[in-house]
């Protein structure tokens, strides 16, 4: 949550680039920046609200090291609490990002029409290999989720509904779905991207 949503100021795109600095530092971390280690939430409100980062020292945890500097730039950049002068919401936009030194070397084109190369593929041996997640706990997890928002999952009437949203993203479809029962019905998971129109 920004700190502007936090005062009650309003959303704009300025909240989009905080969370893309929440979502990188937790991505490297495993944590996210501003949560009070014993979990209370006025604690965590104030801490987004000072907006001080604390980068883990090395040393600290195996992770320090998932922090050089121009990751530490980029994230201070976004995680800062005046949007007037947030990175991605000043003047240079979405390019300052793109263009950023954490980013150097990235062709974005080429992750955009995904023909990037990913820099480790994992060997599956079906379309549904999970065998590379923990399996422990992940039922338990799914159930205690499902009870908790009191969801069920789809039908095959509500599955068929949501169809065009699975193509759409080349995803499988849920595992309850009669399209998901057999191998050869479902839709690769990384289709190619159609090329986008020309600028």
């Amino acid at each position: 949550m920004s700190p502007e949503m936090l005062m009650g100021q309003g959303v704009n795109q300025a909240c989009d680039w905080w969370a893309l600095g929440v979502l990188l530092f937790e991505m490297l971390a495993g944590v996210p920046p501003f949560t009070d280690p014993d979990g209370k939430d006025l604690q965590t409100f104030a801490n987004i609200l000072k907006g001080e980062v604390r980068f883990p020292s090395p040393g600290e945890a195996d992770f320090c090291n998932n922090f050089p500097a121009p990751v530490r730039s980029l994230i201070s950049g976004l995680l800062t609490v005046k949007i007037t002068e947030r990175l991605g919401y000043v003047k240079g936009g979405a390019e300052d990002i793109l263009a950023h030194a954490w980013f150097g070397g990235l062709a974005w084109d080429a992750m955009i029409n995904r023909t990037l190369a990913p820099p480790w593929k994992p060997d599956l041996k079906s379309a549904d290999d999970c065998s590379y997640f923990d399996e422990e706990g992940q039922q338990e997890a799914l159930q205690a989720q499902l009870d908790e928002s009191g969801s069920t999952p789809l039908t095959p009437e509500e599955d068929s509904e949501w169809s065009h949203v699975w193509q759409a993203f080349g995803g499988l479809p849920p595992s309850n779905s009669p399209a998901n029962s057999s191998p050869s019905t479902v839709s690769p998971r990384f289709a190619a991207a159609p090329t986008p129109p020309p600028k």
